[in-house]
């Protein structure tokens, strides 16, 4: 084989290997645009790792949701215990001024009252009137 043999196969060559390095030229050029953007991805990746770790901070900061949730149950309960008993005294306090006597029905009262006593004080006189004709000495009248 000859010199110009070898050029021919050369020339052959890089005939049907500039297509393939046009291909090549153009697959670099669309890794480079692709390292690129994975460059911004790691970017953003990493603030976002940033902005996760910071929210992360704050929830760890946060007081235990559990206590929480048992502390206002707690106060549900004692508020309803509050409200039963609230409702309960309302009740007993209907009972008692309901049985309690207004002044117009004490002044009646004391006037029926009093008027017993006088009824009562006219039937002993008339007892004792009635015994002293008879001539029945009442025990329980004071001696002389």
């Amino acid at each position: 084989m000859t010199d110009q043999d070898l050029d021919q196969i050369r020339a052959v060559m890089q005939d049907m290997l500039a297509p393939i390095e046009s291909r090549l030229d153009r697959i670099d050029a669309r890794l480079d645009r692709t390292d690129g953007r994975l460059d911004r991805i790691d970017g953003n990746l990493a603030a976002l790792r940033t902005d996760i770790d910071a929210v992360n901070g704050k929830i760890d900061t946060w007081p235990d949701l559990h206590f929480l949730q048992a502390a206002a149950q707690q106060q549900i309960r004692d508020a309803n215990e509050a409200r039963e008993r609230s409702r309960y005294v309302e009740i007993k306090l209907g009972e008692i001024y309901g049985s309690m006597a207004t002044s117009s029905e004490i002044e009646k009262l004391r006037k029926e009252v009093g008027e017993s006593l006088d009824h009562a004080r006219l039937l002993d006189l008339r007892v004792s009137a009635i015994e002293s004709r008879l001539g029945i000495r009442n025990p329980l009248a004071p001696t002389e």
